[in-house]
């Protein structure tokens, strides 16, 4: 409280009205993953027909087992568009994916608020650091080709192994999302083959 701004003019701490700016986080996980969900399903179930919706629920439902489940996920590992390989179609989904989120988190008041002078509102971060594993442990198997239980995405990174276009890509695929809107902050994990 010492070292932020009107917590002792005010005689308060942050978290009870003192600072003169006050904002909170999640952070939030697992957007591009759901973009990645999405854009497999327009392309396999909708376009391409490669997949019914019985067997795609199936394939969740079971998280992926049997030899029919492993290929309906090798379908959706392979076949479908990922983020971070600079796909337009996959991308331009998981930009309007972070929109409906932006947009959504923006009708909610955080429990702070009325406390301090400005803000006390909720703003979007996918800043996760390593949350993205314990986030992943409740969440099924996923149309993306995630088994059940595996950690999502790291913030707005793609999911581990499906950038295979290396990181020019990922950077111009992170590129297409509203970065300026997601004002606490965008994690990006950069791999790259020591090769």
């Amino acid at each position: 409280s010492g070292l932020v701004d009107d917590c002792i003019k005010r005689g308060k701490t942050p978290k009870e009205g003192g600072a003169v700016y006050d904002m909170v986080t999640g952070p939030e996980t697992g957007v591009t993953n759901t973009g990645n969900c999405l854009a497999a399903i327009k392309k396999l179930v909708f376009e391409e027909k490669a997949l019914s919706w019985t067997q795609l629920k199936q394939a969740l439902d079971t998280n992926f087992e049997g030899i029919e489940g492993e290929q309906v996920r090798q379908l959706l590992l392979n076949k479908a568009p990922k983020f971070g390989n600079d796909d337009d179609d996959v991308d331009s989904i998981t930009a309007e994916v972070y929109m409906i989120f932006i947009r959504e988190l923006s009708k909610y008041k955080n429990t702070r608020y009325g406390r301090g002078p400005i803000g006390c509102i909720n703003y979007p971060c996918t800043a996760t650091i390593s949350a993205n594993v314990p986030s992943g442990l409740p969440v099924g198997a996923t149309p993306d080709g995630r088994y059940a239980g595996e950690a999502l995405a790291e913030g707005c990174s793609p999911y581990h192994g499906t950038d295979i276009l290396g990181p020019t890509a990922v950077l111009k695929s992170v590129s297409k999302v509203p970065n300026m809107l997601i004002t606490g902050g965008n994690l990006l994990n950069l791999k790259i083959n020591p090769t």
